[in-house]
């Protein structure tokens, strides 16, 4: 555990005019409350290992936009810097914040959730997480993709931070064209609305009136609540099928099943480049509601489904793979749906057969239910087999940029790092296109043993920690500039060393933007950049290697200012 002590350092004056806005019973400084909330930091546990997490000083929780603004005003008044948070999952990976006198406003008392089905919209507060949402959406045969953070999630959080789900392949990947309309309470506590939701609560249209500034607060990367807080969203929402998914099970261990108009479809192609062009063509053809290239890994954990007695049975599997295995199987998966009709369904399901065959495939046997498209409930069995996973990189690109990008990766993982962390047997990286194929996203993953990880672990190595640090913060990005991939980590998990040469100076820009509308630096401080953070205590995690790399692209004559 943390062994960073909060100081309890917000004033008895400042305290009573919180609870003057709130009422007594939803502001505490009671350190056991406020133990609930200390952040594990991004990938989990790693901040909290390093003992860069803090304590929250005071919690607060606010029941609409007025008393956000009072609490926001209040926290410049008397130089107190706060953290926004809905679910508190990743806890905006958060609360490391170098400050132990911070507020942590919990946003789940504002949950209200209103959907316009004429329209095809949600209006909601921060409190709104995806399971609600989707289930009310389903009522009126609407809906919209889940993160892989799972259903447990706050839709405007996400949104706001990735918004990126397996759905995506027809709904838009763009979180900024889902947002019909924002009311953002500035980091200086004034109230802004945007969009639609500048004149009224309609919220049907995306452009509204003026300019169009829902990019202040969502570019390619996340300010992680560094721009204060969103505070209603009225959201895009999408025609689904009449016929309902059935839940089935409890908890982890749950799924729905498929109604006659949805199925799934794994198929078996005999080289990855066969796979590949099975993807263009599916793309190309329009069809399908989610196409997936799975990897073994997530394949073998997904039969867990919350038992611990798979875990061991995953274990016992994967020990018996080899690269030469893995290397023979190429598995994608399909959703068709028939959005429009059974009439829908069965054309599409004809194009995929022929696209198929065409290319050398094989349908595989396939279970008609879903645990990760719809609710994601597999979320933590995916994420948590080995007790530690650090999500290198995530983003999207174009499909052949995107291989590229794996392909280099798993080689150097190969190569120089595979006895850190799970072996995965030089299998591509986790890769599904988005948009019809129009681009593709893919995400890298390390499953280290976290026993190996936490100080406080009976098999503690520090050299294994800075070299995954290493691998995060120096090979990656070097592999991401060689080949064009643009990481969604800019910002929030990276270090400034790395963005401002390789991202288009994003730290100059980011640093613009924190002076004009965060000028005391009180919204979420400490973001963004948290990956500086780390670098003090592991200043070798910036290699030659990197140094290599950013010096190449500022000495590019392509490169402007």
């Amino acid at each position: 555990m943390s062994s960073v002590k909060t100081k309890e350092l917000i004033s008895e004056e400042a305290y009573k005019a919180l609870e003057c806005i709130v009422g007594p019973k939803y502001v505490t400084a009671d350190p056991a409350e406020c133990q609930a909330y200390t952040g594990r930091g991004y990938s989990f546990e790693f901040f909290w290992w390093q003992d860069i997490c803090r304590r929250p000083a005071c919690i607060i929780l606010p029941e609409n936009t007025e008393q956000v603004a009072k609490i926001v005003k209040v926290c410049n008044h008397y130089g107190i810097p706060y953290q926004p948070g809905s679910t508190f999952g990743w806890v905006p990976l958060s609360s490391t914040n170098l400050r132990d006198d911070f507020l942590a406003i919990d946003l789940k008392r504002m949950d209200k959730l209103e959907i316009d089905e004429k329209n095809m919209y949600a209006l909601m507060e921060p409190g709104i997480t995806y399971a609600r949402l989707q289930a009310e959406a389903m009522k009126r045969d609407l809906h919209t993709m889940v993160p892989a953070g799972g259903g447990g999630v706050a839709v405007i959080a996400n949104q706001l931070s990735t918004g990126w789900g397996s759905l995506c392949y027809r709904i838009t990947m763009s979180q900024v064209r889902r947002m019909n309309g924002v009311e953002w309470v500035t980091p200086e506590g004034e109230v802004v609305r945007m969009g639609s939701l500048v004149n009224d609560y309609s919220g049907y249209w995306r452009g509204g009136l003026g300019p169009g500034l829902v990019g202040i607060l969502k570019g390619q990367s996340s300010w992680a609540g560094s721009m204060g807080i969103v505070t209603k969203m009225a959201f895009k929402l999408y025609p689904f099928q009449p016929e309902k998914p059935e839940p089935d099970g409890i908890g982890c261990n749950t799924c729905v099943n498929l109604p006659p108009r949805m199925r799934w479809y794994n198929i078996s192609f005999p080289s990855e480049e066969t796979l590949e062009k099975a993807i263009r063509a599916i793309g190309n053809a329009q069809i399908g509601a989610y196409v997936n290239r799975v990897p073994a890994y997530m394949r073998e954990i997904s039969r867990c489904r919350g038992s611990v007695e798979y875990r061991n049975m995953f274990w016992q599997s994967w020990s018996q793979l080899t690269p030469e295995t893995l290397s023979t199987i190429h598995v994608l998966r399909v959703l068709l749906i028939g959005y429009t009709s059974q009439k829908q369904f069965e054309y599409e399901e004809r194009v995929l057969t022929d696209i198929v065959n065409e290319n050398g495939g094989t349908p595989l046997r396939t279970r008609q239910s879903d645990e990760a498209c719809f609710m994601y409930a597999c979320a933590p069995d995916i994420w948590m087999a080995t007790g530690s996973q650090l999500l290198i990189t995530v983003g999207t690109e174009s499909l052949r940029c995107t291989r590229q990008m794996g392909d280099d990766f798993q080689d150097r993982w190969t190569r120089d790092y595979k006895t850190d962390a799970l072996d995965q047997y030089q299998e591509p990286p986790w890769y599904m296109p988005v948009e019809f194929g129009r681009t593709a996203y893919s995400e890298c993953d390390g499953y280290y043993d976290s026993l190996r990880l936490d100080p406080d672990g009976s098999q503690y190595d520090r050299e294994l920690v800075i070299r995954s640090q290493q691998f995060f913060q120096s090979v990656v990005p070097s592999i991401e500039a060689r080949t064009g991939w643009v990481s969604n980590f800019t910002t929030f998990t990276r270090c400034s060393y790395t963005s401002d040469a390789m991202y288009h100076n994003a730290s100059v820009w980011v640093d613009r933007f924190q002076k004009e509308f965060n000028p005391q630096g009180l919204s979420n401080a400490g973001f963004p950049y948290i990956g500086d953070k780390l670098l003090d205590i592991f200043p070798g995690m910036i290699t030659d290697e990197i140094k290599d790399t950013v010096k190449a692209v500022k000495e590019a004559k392509w490169r402007g200012l």
